[in-house]
């Protein structure tokens, strides 16, 4: 057999093939770990946004009286399934509460006692806040009367104090 007549491809071109298939192999890997890179971020990017969202969920008790308590949201959530206590007795549910607003409720409540509020938010976390209920009105210590005139003499009890107290489960 002769093999002298038997031609291969030039290095030139052989040069030529394996530098394409170089870049073709590059350019394949760089489009994989684009897709694989911009996946990953969007998915991380979904769940830090989710774990901030849960972040800023806030419950306070901006009054609570004798005559009745007022709630805001001060979150950026919307909380849900919000009870309402007075030392263990329920006194008001609300189904959903937005963020920014406010809820008052007139009821009758006891002096010296605690009021909890607890609300529900992404993944059934709680919140819990709490305050003390404090008593409002004006008790008049004595009237004093001098013909046509008269003088009041009055003592309030102290305004009704706001709870900062935020607890998270």
């Amino acid at each position: 057999m002769n093999y002298s007549n038997n031609k291969g491809i030039s290095p030139v071109i052989a040069t030529l093939l394996l530098v394409v298939i170089a870049i073709s192999a590059v350019s394949a890997s760089w489009i994989w770990y684009e897709s694989l890179w911009s996946g990953i971020s969007t998915g991380v990017e979904g769940k830090a946004n989710g774990d901030v969202s849960r972040l800023f969920a806030g419950l306070r008790i901006e009054s609570a009286t004798t005559v009745g308590y007022t709630l805001k949201n001060t979150g950026t959530v919307t909380l849900y399934t919000i009870n309402v206590y007075e030392d263990g007795t329920l006194k008001a549910t609300y189904s959903k509460f937005e963020p920014g607003k406010t809820i008052t409720n007139y009821i009758s409540l006891t002096a010296g006692e605690t009021l909890y509020a607890i609300a529900k938010y992404a993944d059934d976390k709680l919140i819990i806040t709490k305050a003390p209920i404090q008593q409002v009105g004006v008790q008049i210590d004595n009237i004093l009367g001098s013909g046509t005139s008269t003088g009041l003499s009055v003592t309030t009890s102290p305004l009704p104090i706001t709870s900062n107290l935020t607890e998270v489960n």
